[in-house]
């Protein structure tokens, strides 16, 4: 029932699927997000939508390996079916027009970031991206982030790409510079 047809693997135990879920696929708004239990026995986890092909009835899910059921999510193969799909959850919100957006996440949490870009985007806002993560091997989605952000900042507390630093420190160099109406952030407490 849910088939994996796709697998990338983005980063450090970092991995992409792309799932048949047709029941989910033309329910779902940005935000939202799916209970993922890979095979009988295991827990669900909480993963966020992070695009959708209505026409293929496809969702994708992008995590991080972390405890032993997304592991063995990771572990699937493609054409194998995973145990249960369960969703969509969340309160969903149209985005508003309301002028410059700043969408700030760190690590894997650019999943969850994604689609609430492009919605902003589409609802006609200046759309600023900030992404962070400890490492460039750990930033995932640049490209993507590029195509629906006005303007994109990258950092890596280790400093191996762009620049070294935290998403927070660039959100206070961009409050200095913009009018900023909104603040959309995912991420760890240290945020």
């Amino acid at each position: 029932m849910f088939k994996i047809i796709n697998k990338l693997i983005l980063g450090k135990d970092i991995k992409r699927l792309d799932v048949e879920a047709p029941d989910i696929v033309h329910r779902f708004n940005p935000g939202q997000f799916v209970m993922v239990c890979p095979e009988k026995g295991y827990e669900s986890i909480p993963l966020a939508i992070v695009d959708s092909d209505q026409r293929r009835n496809l969702i994708s899910l992008i995590f991080k390996e972390r405890g032993k059921a997304s592991r063995r999510l990771g572990a699937l193969p493609i054409h194998e079916e995973i145990f249960s799909i369960s969703g969509p959850f969340g309160t969903s919100r149209e985005p508003q027009q309301v002028g410059v957006v700043v969408c700030v996440a760190s690590d894997v949490s650019a999943a969850q970031l994604f689609p609430m870009c492009r919605a902003y985007n589409r609802a006609g806002n200046k759309v600023i991206g900030v992404l962070g993560a400890q490492t460039k091997s750990e930033l995932i989605l640049e490209p993507q982030m590029r195509i629906v952000c006005h303007r994109l900042l990258l950092c890596t507390k280790d400093g191996t790409y762009q620049r070294r630093g935290t998403v927070m420190e660039i959100v206070k160099e961009i409050f200095d510079q913009e009018n900023v109406s909104l603040v959309y952030s995912i991420g760890d407490t240290s945020m």
